[in-house]
């Protein structure tokens, strides 16, 4: 049925990013062993898997958002798929790469701790959060989350721009993109006054409120959404 078409292509689009993410968790799982076992010199301990995964799953996924463009776009739109569906279907996916990636994430990251109490490792792991802006487990986890959903996004962005605009304006979604990264790392980390922001935003104390957190992120993710939507309207698919 066609009301099904968004539901298949989210369907689509994440079992073949879910593969890739397999390989990414796999180097990257081995990374960590080695950096406990082999490069741990000096240190008394070192991240868990969860704080240590959090930069390279939002490059990964920034990486995922740019390639959603060049790799399935084209294709399901010739086969029929309106852009509609396609961008539905390809928001559902996302958010759906994101979650499962937060939970693989801390499933690794609780089977690392648990192992902990009966195998001795060369150094300790430290339980730190990943933001610094907020304490708690939930938040870390939520944030997390919303991190990952962001860089999908951005890397979205930038994939577009390139797509419609070529290599030479497609420069301009960059600076797009960096002021993305800005508002981000404002809402999560606490640390707007070292960004490209710092004279835009009002000041907010470091511990930023939660909820300040979630809903900017949320209304951020949906802007890069609708500007993403009014760029492709009448954009030329190629083959």
């Amino acid at each position: 049925m066609k009301s099904e078409r968004h539901s298949k292509v989210a369907a689509h689009v994440f079992y073949q990013q879910f593969k890739w993410s397999l390989w990414f968790f796999s180097i990257l799982f081995a990374i960590h062993i080695v950096r406990i076992f082999f490069l741990n010199s000096g240190m008394e301990a070192v991240e868990g898997f969860f704080v240590f995964a959090y930069q390279p799953v939002n490059i990964f996924m920034l990486v995922c958002g740019i390639m959603i463009v060049y790799v399935f776009m084209g294709q399901h739109i010739h086969q029929g798929i309106s852009r509609k569906e396609w961008y539905k279907g390809t928001a559902l996916s996302a958010i759906g790469l994101a979650l499962v990636i937060t939970l693989v994430t801390l499933l690794i990251n609780g089977i690392q701790y648990a192992l902990q109490q009966f195998i001795s490792l060369p150094v300790g792991l430290d339980n730190a959060i990943a933001f610094g802006a907020f304490e708690g487990s939930l938040s870390s986890i939520a944030g997390f989350f919303f991190n990952a959903l962001t860089f999908y996004m951005i890397g979205w962005m930038i994939g577009i721009g390139y797509y419609r605009f070529g290599w030479l304006l497609g420069f301009g979604f960059i600076a797009l993109a960096l002021v993305g990264f800005s508002l981000n790392d404002f809402f999560w980390e606490g640390n707007a006054y070292s960004t490209l922001l710092a004279s835009w935003i009002p000041q907010f104390t470091p511990n930023t409120s939660f909820v300040v957190a979630l809903t900017g992120s949320l209304l951020l993710i949906a802007a890069l959404f609708v500007f993403m939507v009014s760029m492709t309207k009448r954009v030329t698919i190629k083959m």
